[in-house]
């Protein structure tokens, strides 16, 4: 009995070791509860100051709070941009088939789902929250 998981304790461990940057393999694709506590360990993992991109076979997974970055992919693939645990405001997305200027996103309403890249460096950013973006590979 613990109370965090598995991949939560190999987080710890890579933090003590001196890590800030993470990649997670094995985190997707089996339990949805133990799928969704790896999303949460995202945001866990960016509140605590890292950063960390969660792989599985089709997807890559990552968490971005009041920042901006850019995502390269390949025109046609799919990518979708969910406000996680809270309002994200000031959500912008460019180059993007659907892009979005000083937006506000919510968690009960999936807007940014199943968008795709056009080709090039897509870039999103949120001024105030918590963004969840997952993008196919």
């Amino acid at each position: 009995e613990k109370d965090e998981t598995d991949m939560h304790l190999a987080y710890l461990e890579g933090k003590r070791r001196g890590y800030k940057s993470f990649r997670l393999y094995g985190g997707v694709g089996g339990r949805a509860d133990h799928t969704f506590a790896n999303y949460c360990l995202l945001s866990y993992i960016k509140s605590d100051g890292n950063d960390a991109i969660l792989y599985d076979k089709e997807s890559t997974t990552r968490v971005i709070k009041n920042e901006i970055i850019q995502i390269k992919g390949d025109a046609g693939r799919s990518i979708s941009v969910f406000a996680f645990g809270g309002i994200a405001e000031g959500v912008s997305i460019k180059n993007l088939y659907y892009e979005l200027s000083d937006g506000r996103l919510v968690p009960e309403f999936p807007l940014g789902v199943s968008n795709h890249f056009v080709g090039g460096v897509a870039e999103i950013g949120v001024q105030r929250g918590v963004l969840l973006i997952i993008s196919e590979i």
